[in-house]
């Protein structure tokens, strides 16, 4: 007799991934498949909602292939589909319109509708933020609403994205009949009912109040015609919470696609990507800390990196979103911070190097990847460090302010842009490690920012949980620990995110009595590294320079804005 499995799906920048897992949280099998983005200007990226459900598909099947590779020879995914009890979504917080009989409807120029999802890190909707955020000075609805978004709404949240089509095209907005966050998108594909979740539309639609959306806010922002009466019918009449069970289960479609699986299949409401993050990481129980999960924070890593904090009392935090009860955790109060561009500026210096084609080689050759062979030249350049003399560190005069796609937190400035100072005419593929090191302090300063603005507003941080992207590298995390000054803690199962989906699975499967009892049974913690006081100085001094990179910054803005007071 087999075990039942619980079935994560999770929705990225780029692909689609699917993980079974066991009501202990062992990882019996993943797949994935990409899906294409469309770029077709600055600050815009599109998606295909068939594209994605496509690649949603062929992921299941390439997990239920892992499976039957690693058991019986004579087991076939049939036999596996009819062992999934519980599905569980997670994706982007990307927006999707749909139109009659839920066909695409184009948020593109172009009209065309197979590009139908504004990609959460599309920025078209910067004068729509701006203007909302204005309005928080004539209007006490907006202005309470958008103290949960830390005083201003950014323009990757949905209701200046909306604002933007309203404005922009009018056709599409005129012909949508539901606008969804993408992983509701993916539950109502699968189920046919259109249930929300309270994560999505209380982190990145405004809805900051559990039993209902607020009328006067959506009138007093421009878009009264999607309060509908009350009933908030294209933005979500029918709200629930993570993991828990959508009634009415899979419809044939979705069972044949989906590999199979049985029609009672139990299908849970949704989760963010980064909040599925947070409940594969918080629940592990880390008996050498001690800590309560109230002062961990978990640091969900992929092209963006987002910081998820809960608090038993509503916390207000200067220029970072939060709180919303429930979004994450049950009974407490979710506080969300982010780095818009973690993994993607990563990318960005490699690919922009001229050594890029050299180091791609190099990492087919040794079956790697291009970051891991960076990541371990500034290894072998940093064992030449002496703590004693800092100016023996590789990135002693190399520094980065890492802002190359604007600062979601805790500067909330996504006109902000990256710089990089101290850059000589030496072009080696060691000087690349170094500025790929530089940067992956960086982003750790970004961090440690962010750490500190939640714990002045009354957050008590003591350990950091992490996980994806940058979090496999052992540089990072070092550097992570180092310059906090906090331990930080990995999960036994690295896919946590697929693990905090599977977790929403089996909580809707009735395998456990709520979502907080899943967490304590599914999460473990795998390893624990501590700060290295040797190299406290170093990264003191280099947080400092980070800090005066920013102020720097805008004072060459304001000079070149002809401020004359800087002359």
């Amino acid at each position: 007799m087999f075990e039942s499995l619980y079935l994560g799906i999770d929705v990225g920048t780029s692909s689609a991934r699917a993980g079974l897992f066991d009501c202990a949280g062992r990882c019996h099998g993943t797949g994935s498949s990409e899906f294409p983005t469309s770029h077709p200007e600055e600050d815009f990226y599109e998606q295909s909602s068939d594209k994605i459900w496509d690649a949603v598909c062929a992921a299941v099947a390439r997990a239920f292939n892992s499976v039957r590779d690693h058991t019986s020879s004579d087991s076939s995914g049939d036999d596996v589909a009819k062992r999934v009890v519980g599905i569980g979504f997670d994706a982007t917080c990307s927006l999707v319109a749909l139109g009659d009989d839920n066909q695409p409807v184009s948020v593109s120029k172009s009209g065309n509708d197979d590009w139908n999802i504004i990609v959460w890190m599309d920025h078209r909707a910067k004068e729509e933020a701006d203007w909302i955020n204005s309005q928080a000075s004539v209007s006490d609805e907006v202005h309470r609403i958008l103290k949960h978004y830390g005083g201003r709404i950014s323009l990757e949240n949905e209701p200046p994205k909306l604002l933007w089509v309203k404005k922009n095209l009018p056709d599409t907005w005129n012909r949508t009949k539901k606008w969804m966050d993408l992983s509701d998108f993916l539950t109502f594909k699968a189920t046919g009912n259109d249930i929300r979740s309270s994560c999505s539309t209380a982190c990145k639609w405004a809805r900051v109040d559990p039993e209902s959306w607020s009328n006067r806010f959506w009138t007093d922002i421009g878009m009264e015609d999607l309060v509908d009466d009350g009933t908030f019918k294209k933005i979500g009449s029918q709200i629930g919470k993570p993991g828990e069970m959508i009634h009415s289960g899979l419809t044939k479609d979705a069972s044949l696609k989906l590999g199979g699986l049985r029609l009672e299949t139990a299908v849970a409401v949704s989760a963010v990507d980064a909040h599925a993050g947070g409940i594969g990481l918080m629940g592990a129980t880390c008996h050498e800390l001690g800590d309560a999960v109230q002062q961990r924070l978990a640091l969900i890593c992929g092209t963006s990196t987002c910081h998820m904090a809960v608090s038993t009392e509503r916390l207000f935090v200067p220029r970072i979103w939060g709180p919303f009860k429930d979004a994450m955790v049950p009974g407490m109060w979710l506080t969300e911070g982010g780095q818009t561009a973690t993994g993607s500026l990563l990318d960005s210096i490699l690919q922009r190097s001229r050594h890029f084609d050299e180091i791609r080689r190099d990492s087919e050759s040794r079956c790697l990847s291009p970051h891991s062979i960076l990541c371990e030249k500034y290894q072998e350049l940093c064992e030449q460090f002496d703590p004693r003399v800092i100016e023996s560190h590789p990135t002693y005069s190399l520094h980065v302010l890492p802002y190359f796609h604007g600062n979601r937190h805790p500067r909330a400035d996504p006109s902000l842009m990256g710089v990089i100072s101290g850059l000589g005419l030496s072009d080696t593929i060691d000087d690349l490690a170094r500025l790929y090191g530089a940067t992956l302090e960086s982003l750790v300063y970004g961090a440690r920012h962010i750490i500190e603005t939640l714990n002045t507003a009354g957050h008590d941080i003591r350990s950091l949980f992490v996980c994806g992207g940058i979090a496999k590298s052992e540089i990072f995390l070092s550097i992570l620990a180092d310059a906090s000054g906090l331990p930080v803690v990995l999960s036994k199962e690295p896919e946590a995110v697929l693990l905090g989906s599977s977790i929403l699975a089996a909580t809707a499967a009735g395998r456990f009595a709520d979502l907080t009892e899943a967490m304590l049974a599914m999460s473990s913690v795998g390893r624990l590294i501590h700060p290295q006081q040797s190299n406290r100085e170093f990264h003191e001094r280099k947080y400092r320079v980070f800090l005066r990179m920013y102020q720097h910054f805008m004072e060459i803005r304001q000079i070149m804005s002809g401020d004359a007071s800087f002359e």
